[in-house]
């Protein structure tokens, strides 16, 4: 695979290199654009990464590095269509509105539960297409500014 540097310069004129590896295909785990997005957002200091960083748990305490992820997954989907296996098929589909709605993320932005206890909605190996989060980055990386707290 090969490897991406963006640079970035912050508020304070120092530099920061992320790395983001370029993938191949037409599909990426949604688990992982969630980590690429994350850390992209981390790096420009940005509202959304702070929001997953403190809505993801519950009460007082920040949520873990798994409902961080599912929170991200939450950002990307209100954007990006999201694609999975509705358990038992084997076939990707594209989840519907009306699905992600009833619908939420959880293990780390892997699976898609029905939000009522006891229901057989679920969706497995959720996906993104790569351009759809090439362009979510882009988006960052045009206009940072427009994602911090203070803009």
């Amino acid at each position: 695979m090969l490897g991406l540097v963006i640079v970035w310069q912050n508020l304070f004129g120092s530099i920061k290199n992320i790395e983001i590896e370029a993938r191949k295909g037409e599909y990426l785990p949604l688990r992982e654009a969630a980590v690429s997005l994350y850390s992209i957002h981390r790096a420009v200091q940005s509202m959304w990464a702070q929001a997953a960083e403190s809505m993801s748990g519950h009460g007082i305490t920040r949520g873990s590095p798994e409902a961080i992820l599912d929170y991200m997954a939450i950002v990307i989907s209100g954007k990006k269509d999201i694609y999975g296996k509705r358990i038992p098929s084997n076939m990707r589909e594209k989840i519907s509105k009306a699905d992600l709605r009833r619908c939420h993320f959880v293990k780390g932005a892997t699976k898609l539960e029905d939000n009522f206890p006891g229901s057989q909605l679920c969706f497995v190996d959720l996906e993104v297409r790569t351009v759809d989060l090439d362009d979510l980055i882009q988006e960052v990386q045009n206009n940072p500014e427009a994602f911090r707290e203070d803009s």
